[in-house]
């Protein structure tokens, strides 16, 4: 369900962005590659099992974002708005991948669902591993 909506969702953004292309002179092939790779890597955060891939499809949708917001080169506000979205998407995703390998320690998986697991099945409220993660 989730998926149709980022697809009719992704529909509308190419719809409704269509004159905007036109008007600014953009290339149309590349934004519309981009928008492409945002949707599909929106699509596959939807359907991860794992953090391993929650972690590759966020940098898919991630690193189109970052070269969609400094798309209109010729505006200074865009080169600035580029380099400060990587920068804190760089900051976020480190944090992320070693909140993931917080978890993967104290729980010997990256799969959700054994996560889970061995979160109620173990007790694993008090390890160390993971408070480190909540004490950020």
């Amino acid at each position: 369900m989730l998926k149709a909506i980022l697809v009719i969702a992704g529909l509308l953004i190419v719809a409704i962005s269509a004159s905007h292309v036109r008007r600014e002179g953009f290339d149309a092939p590349e934004y519309y590659a981009l928008t492409l790779f945002s949707i599909s890597g929106m699509m596959m955060m939807a359907s991860s099992a794992d953090l391993i891939m929650l972690f590759l499809s966020l940098e898919i949708l991630s690193i189109s974002l970052y070269i969609l917001s400094g798309y209109a080169r010729t505006q200074p506000r865009s080169d600035e708005s580029a380099l400060k979205y990587f920068l804190l998407g760089s900051f976020a995703s480190a944090f992320l991948l070693f909140g993931a390998a917080m978890v993967y320690g104290a729980t010997e998986s990256t799969r959700f669902a054994a996560v889970a697991t061995a979160l109620t099945e173990r007790n694993l409220s008090g390890d160390p591993m993971l408070l480190v993660e909540w004490a950020w």
